[in-house]
């Protein structure tokens, strides 16, 4: 299979790069910079298997430029995972500590960033792609419990939203081709929660790719679940 990861040298997008070229997939990796286990996978028996790029989600035109190659060596696309995310911890704060201009940058990266990968690859997509979009419970207005860190949710918010009129753009001109919106769990890693959180990211992983190859049994009313496959509110 032909595999896309975004974010894939974070904690989430290496495990599912593991996992898949375990699988022997064909695995197209993206990531903002190439990092120690990128490369330890790249000089892995997996290696052959292994197309990475240093790719800008938040620049269009690298996105164009980036997804170019791949659009030059394949037909279609059969997963994508998108885990690309950004946060940024010091917007952990009340209203009155905000910084509302920064919020675009992180709405930007997380929402739009997800867009730009989705519509150059369009050509690509097909009745039986399957997309996992790596959102957050940080999204769920049903289930906020936060009065601050406005610009992860708020981003969150709007990537779940992206998803749910993706979705009804392929029901409509590629019938087949589905988008979950997934929350991965609470993660053990440097964007998660480090050592305090509760789900190792390869368990995540294997989570993951197991919620997409029963994509099909998931009802479009069902769209925003977690990892364990538990539906969430909107």
């Amino acid at each position: 299979m032909n595999v896309v990861i975004t974010g894939a040298a974070g904690g989430l997008g290496i495990e599912i790069a593991k996992q898949t070229l375990e699988r022997n997939d064909n695995v197209w990796a993206f990531d903002i910079k190439k990092n120690l286990k990128i490369e330890e996978l790249e000089d892995s028996e997996y290696s052959d298997n292994l197309h990475f790029f240093e790719c800008d989600i938040s620049s269009t035109e690298d996105v164009a430029n980036k997804l170019k190659v791949l659009k030059n060596c394949i037909t279609e696309i059969d997963e994508i995972y998108n885990c690309a995310g950004f946060i940024r911890p010091q917007d952990r704060v009340p209203l009155e500590e905000t910084d509302l201009d920064a919020i675009a940058k992180v709405v930007d990266i997380n929402a739009v960033g997800f867009l730009r990968i989705i519509k150059e690859l369009l050509p690509l997509i097909n009745a039986q792609t399957k997309i996992i979009c790596v959102t957050s419970e940080a999204g769920s207005i049903g289930a906020n419990h936060r009065s601050q860190e406005y610009s992860y949710a708020m981003s969150k918010c709007a990537e779940n939203m992206a998803c749910v009129i993706l979705q009804k753009y392929f029901d409509e001109k590629i019938p087949g081709a589905r988008v979950v919106c997934l929350h991965p769990g609470w993660l053990k890693t440097t964007m998660g929660g480090g050592n305090i959180a509760e789900v190792n990211p390869s368990d995540s992983a294997k989570d993951l790719m197991k919620i997409a190859s029963d994509i099909d049994t998931i009802s479009r009313k069902e769209m925003f679940i977690d990892h364990r496959r538990n539906k969430m509110p909107w």
